[in-house]
């Protein structure tokens, strides 16, 4: 809701004839002044392309810590975080448009990407309270970990669905963006 820094861009090049926000990889990032990802449960998806390969961020907690929900990349692969774990998919499948999801359950995390599951891990930590927003194109605002890319569209729940819940929000994304979901 709130804009940190420079705002995103409508992109001049659509994706499956839909309009995506360009996030140029420098300070671009939306800001919500409330943390709706610090629950203990929930799940994540988002229809993306990234443009570079650093250490990113698409919707996160803004605190410090990493011990609160988030979906990532890192070192170029997808990623989910939850309670300082980390599910991480395979490194070629980011680097075309498509939809990833994550769901942390009480600490767990599972990470699919176009509908196929690439990692799930056992938490190890607890969730952090502390943090206070939630950031769109970053991970951490403080570290400065924006998304070079565009972004067509952010979905999230306050619980883990069920698999088949998950798979009509995959299916759906992946109709609109023009993403081959399995």
């Amino acid at each position: 809701q709130g804009f940190v820094n420079n705002r995103p861009t409508i992109s001049a090049t659509l994706q499956n004839g839909r309009t995506v926000v360009e996030f140029d990889g420098l300070d671009d990032q939306l800001t919500n002044p409330t943390n709706f990802l610090q629950i203990p449960s929930c799940t994540i998806f988002a229809a993306f392309r990234r443009a570079g390969t650093s250490y990113v961020g698409i919707i996160s907690s803004s605190g410090l810590a990493d011990r609160s929900p988030g979906l990532l990349i890192d070192s170029g692969v997808g990623a989910l975080r939850g309670y300082q774990n980390f599910s991480a998919a395979g490194a070629a499948v980011v680097d075309s448009f498509c939809v990833a999801s994550g769901q942390v359950d009480l600490g767990s995390t599972t990470l699919w990407i176009n509908g196929t599951q690439r990692d799930s891990d056992a938490a190890v930590n607890s969730l952090d309270t502390s943090q206070t927003t939630t950031a769109i194109g970053t991970y951490r605002q403080a570290a400065a970990n924006f998304f070079s890319g565009v972004i067509g569209e952010i979905i999230a729940y306050n619980r883990v669905l069920t698999a088949a819940e998950r798979q009509s929000v995959e299916r759906y994304l992946g109709r609109k963006f023009g993403v081959t979901v399995a």
